[in-house]
């Protein structure tokens, strides 16, 4: 048993002038009666015709109780999409409030909306991150009357999301609302993410000139006026006004998400790296991350399509002709660290396809996939955790956990040479989606009722169950603590 509120507004709707800059607490005085049974808008994103709207900054929330004396823990999803894409819509929890708890999940400002990051003070970058700050701010204030507990909160995301949270931990502005927290799959050390805000600048400049905007005069006004759709498309473009630069990030994903976080403002004063290796975050945090076998093959199917590799590294394409040199090559081409790319290059295609067969190209696709999610995301939420436990002195209690069980509606599941899950993989198993959508199995019920169960005991205590009679051991000094997922 439980119930839903949808579409809860808990900020003033960005528009006008306040596109591209932080908006305010909602003014209730204005809401007289809340319709929560239809969903929101999308915040504007790709394509168009999922019909986004601007005034998109809305919440939902499941719960098992309204006894505003209940307690119950809170737990916060910010959801992923390279913080361009998706929406709270796409997370039903009904699975995770029968573990008496409260889900909420919320909207947020995604790609030029949220994200634009200048030089100027009124236009600093990050906004995607302030509104979730103010959904925090809304949970502290009224979860209770849902039957939450409002010092008990629990933030959890995934790709974008775990990104986002990874910046919380280190800001003075955020991180004093919650308690726990679980990274899945990403980080703002990953690679492929994390600009400064004078890198930032420039992609702006850029932006602001396709967009037949002057960024030596007030571009942002400029902006301002645009429609949403023009913007959108702009954005989209970014292969055309993005890539071929001196200082762009890898091509692939920099077409495709021009837009992401930056540092050198308020919310993310310094460098991550920086803040993590001074201890220059909260010290008392409780943290579960983890990833996937083969996070890169996800990002393969992007790379796919912006290079025309057709099929080379699509999980669903059986067979594709491929040779070690070509395989070296993408490695070498697509790893912006060009002090140690060549290395990766022959390690990777080394390591995970000793011997060439034609015949059998699996191991060089796979070995390809690895090493881009190894480097764009794995790596950052590994290190990320490391270095909470190490800066902290441990203060920080951090686990890792390790999926490597391909669900029944993941691209990898029965491909050729995918070798187990990708990126979002967790996703349907941790919000239960195996027992109320089709297409699942047995087996990926099994396994998400054992997720649910992890997830929700960290919420509750901010320690994980023993799995199988398997002790779960924390980030030491000694060793680096996870348990694998199968």
């Amino acid at each position: 048993m439980y119930m839903i509120f949808k579409a809860i507004p808990y900020a003033t709707p960005p528009v006008g002038a306040l596109r591209f800059r932080r908006t305010l607490p909602i003014d209730y005085t204005q809401h007289r009666v809340i319709n929560g049974t239809q969903f929101a808008s999308k915040c504007p994103q790709v394509p168009t015709i999922l019909n986004p709207n601007e005034d998109c900054l809305y919440l939902n929330i499941w719960t098992p109780t309204l006894s505003t004396s209940a307690n119950l823990p809170v737990m916060l999803y910010i959801h992923g999409g390279f913080l361009t894409y998706l929406s709270s819509n796409d997370y039903e929890s009904p699975q995770l409030a029968a573990h008496d708890v409260i889900v909420v999940t919320i909207n947020y400002r995604l790609g030029v909306f949220g994200f634009l990051c200048t030089d100027r003070q009124d236009v600093s970058g990050n906004v995607g991150l302030w509104d979730q700050v103010l959904a925090m701010e809304w949970v502290k204030k009224y979860i209770h009357i849902f039957g939450g507990n409002p010092n008990d909160l629990t933030v959890f995301g995934q790709s974008g999301g775990s990104e986002s949270i990874s910046a919380h931990i280190l800001s003075n502005v955020s991180n004093g609302y919650f308690s726990k927290a679980i990274l899945e799959s990403a980080s703002c050390l990953s690679n492929v993410q994390m600009r400064s805000r004078s890198y930032a600048t420039r992609v702006a400049h850029r932006f602001a000139s396709f967009m037949n905007c002057d960024p030596t005069h007030d571009y942002i006004q400029c902006l301002q006026n645009k429609s949403v759709a023009e913007l959108i498309i702009g954005q989209s473009a970014g292969i055309l006004w993005n890539v071929n630069t001196p200082d762009a990030a890898p091509q692939a994903l920099t077409a495709f998400f021009p837009f992401y976080l930056c540092f050198g403002n308020e919310i993310i004063p310094k460098n991550p790296n920086q803040l993590l290796q001074t201890g220059n975050f909260r010290q008392d945090l409780r943290v579960l991350l983890g990833h996937q076998t083969i996070e890169g093959a996800f990002l393969g199917m992007v790379i796919d399509i912006v290079y025309a590799l057709f099929g080379r590294y699509n999980p669903s394409v059986p067979f594709v002709y491929v040779e070690r040199q070509q395989v070296f090559n993408n490695i070498q081409n697509i790893l912006t660290n060009k002090t140690f790319n060549s290395i990766a290059a022959q390690e990777y295609t080394q390591t995970f396809a000793p011997v060439y067969n034609a015949r059998d190209t699996s191991r060089l696709r796979g070995a390809g996939m690895h090493a881009i999610g190894d480097y764009g995301l794995t790596c950052g939420v590994v290190l990320f955790g490391y270095y909470l436990a190490k800066y902290s002195n441990f203060n920080v209690t951090v686990h890792q956990y390790y999926l490597s069980y391909a669900n029944s509606q993941s691209p990898c599941y029965g491909s050729v040479w995918c070798n187990g899950p990708t990126h979002w993989d967790e996703i349907p198993l941790v919000f239960g989606f195996p027992y109320f959508q089709s297409g699942y199995n047995s087996d990926d019920r099994y396994l998400s009722a054992i997720m649910m169960d992890i997830w929700t005991t960290f919420a509750k205590t901010g320690t994980v169950p023993t799995i199988n009679n398997n002790q779960w051991s924390p980030y030491t000094p000694l060793m680096v603590g996870d348990i694998q997922v199968d």
